[in-house]
């Protein structure tokens, strides 16, 4: 993931100008200040105090409740229920969901709060119908299994249209790496592009390797490994592009793969195989790959020398690896898996592994069983013609107001937690322009800036409080 960034970041960041969020806050952080002053300039600034102190205050004043139950509790997440309780909506304020929407294009925070409402109203006139799609639902599809293939569709064509979008560049990375011709310069990239392009078939080839020793058909390792990437790749342009901290698909690759060319031609031993991949194609919140451009993003504004930066950036993976394995197991032993968290320590393994067995014991056919099947890439195919006409509005209409990138992950849980703060983001942000214009923008920055910080701080705060205390159970929610 980290070659694939490497070779995608000048098409991102010089030509298709990617406004990267995420960096908002990290970049004001490491502004230099005056000679002689080492307090950031941003820390100056009274409106970041302000900012900071809500979300510290009211996460504060919940976590003091766990420790003292006689203080009130501050309701940040509610469920509105609408329609004889048809619908269900969450609205959950979440700051830092909140501040960084204040540093989306309109047309963008539009998009992302748009199309949950509508994958709303499509969940719940299906329900209200009675209708759904035949079949078991499989792991991880967020709403209704129409919707899931809807986003998945969706997901491909965002992939394959920024892909063809990007052939002349790709071209010239690809002549750069094979004869050393052409216009690219990759002396200031972390990789050179042929070094990038020779990892990325090493790393691809061993893990298509590894698959097919585990009992996978190679050709379906491939399959399986190129709908994994495409998944990667488009949730880290939504990062990039859309500024969310942690980010989804609507559904994964292994029920789409074994849909696709069915379980017998996977077998036993290939199903349980692609049900271990849930540990690294599965529960996603975020990735390699959108940590990795969000720094390149950030190394090019520091103008940073690219190839030492490969090298902090391996050793970050490989001690946060070796550490998370570590502590992992180490409490397992220690306090018992079973005491530890319900879902990573005893409820993940066990619906993937009963979900191989259900694979296994009721096998598939894509042409025998297509009566159940075919609905499912009906709709993939509804949702990437629907993704092709917003993409071709976007690019062919100056007046369209809505953008592309909210529809592929409108339902994902993430998108749940945070759609109506990214809505508040929203409205505030089309206020201030409206009747302040861009200086009034540009003066309110710190504040939105200090909603982020104080939500990260508190509950990093809350965490050495615990720690230092002995209290467990007492969690700040990041989202």
């Amino acid at each position: 993931m980290i070659c694939i960034a490497s070779i995608v970041r000048r098409q991102w960041v010089d030509y298709d100008r990617l406004t990267f969020p995420l960096l908002q806050l990290p970049i004001d952080l490491t502004e230099e200040g005056k000679s002689g002053s080492i307090v950031v300039p941003l820390f100056k600034r009274p409106l970041l105090w302000i900012g900071f102190a809500l979300p510290f205050l009211l996460y504060s004043t919940n976590a003091l409740n766990h420790y003292f139950p006689f203080i009130p509790e501050v309701q940040l997440r509610n469920n509105i229920s609408l329609f004889n309780h048809a619908l269900t909506l969450t609205t959950n304020v979440n700051f830092v969901a909140l501040g960084l929407a204040y540093f989306l294009s309109l047309d963008v925070g539009l998009s992302i709060w748009l199309f949950h409402l509508l994958t709303k109203a499509q969940i719940t006139t299906e329900n209200v119908l009675g209708y759904s799609l035949p079949g078991r639902r499989d792991l991880f599809m967020e709403g209704s299994m129409s919707v899931s293939y809807e986003g998945m569709g969706a997901m491909l064509v965002l992939v394959l249209y920024g892909l063809w979008n990007s052939r002349g560049y790709l071209r010239g990375v690809w002549r750069k790496a094979l004869y050393n011709e052409g216009e690219l310069d990759d002396s200031q990239e972390i990789l050179s592009y042929r070094a990038a392009l020779i990892v990325l078939a090493l790393s691809s080839a061993y893990a298509t390797g590894w698959l097919t020793l585990s009992g996978v058909p190679w050709w379906v390792a491939l399959f399986f490994l190129f709908i994994a990437f495409c998944i990667f790749y488009g949730l880290t342009r939504i990062v990039a592009e859309g500024g969310l901290g942690f980010a989804r698909a609507q559904m994964t690759a292994q029920p789409f793969v074994i849909d696709a060319v069915g379980t017998e031609a996977i077998g036993p031993s290939g199903l349980v195989s692609l049900g271990m991949t849930f540990s690294w194609a599965g529960d996603l919140r975020t990735m390699v790959m959108a940590s990795a451009i969000n720094g390149l993003k950030l190394a090019d504004i520091g103008q940073v020398r690219g190839r030492p930066l490969f090298w902090a950036l391996m050793l970050s993976i490989v001690v946060g690896l070796a550490g998370s394995i570590w502590m992992v197991v180490w409490m397992g032993y220690q306090y018992g898996g079973i005491n530890l968290d319900w879902w990573f320590y005893n409820r993940f393994g066990e619906i993937v592994h009963g979900d191989s067995a259900y694979k296994i014991a009721n096998p598939r056919h894509p042409l025998n069983d297509f009566g159940e099947i075919g609905p499912r890439f009906m709709f993939a195919g509804i949702g990437a013609a629907i993704m092709g006409l917003l993409m071709y509005a976007r690019h062919h209409f100056m007046w369209w107001p809505v953008h592309y990138l909210g529809f592929p992950i409108g339902a994902t849980l993430t998108i749940i937690w945070t759609w109506f703060s990214i809505f508040i983001g929203w409205v505030l942000k089309a206020l201030v322009l409206k009747y302040g214009g861009v200086t009034l923008y540009r003066q309110l920055r710190p504040l939105f800036l200090g909603f982020i910080l104080g939500h990260i701080f508190v509950s990093g705060f809350w965490v050495l409080f615990d720690y230092v205390t002995g209290e467990t159970g007492n969690r700040i929610p990041i989202f």
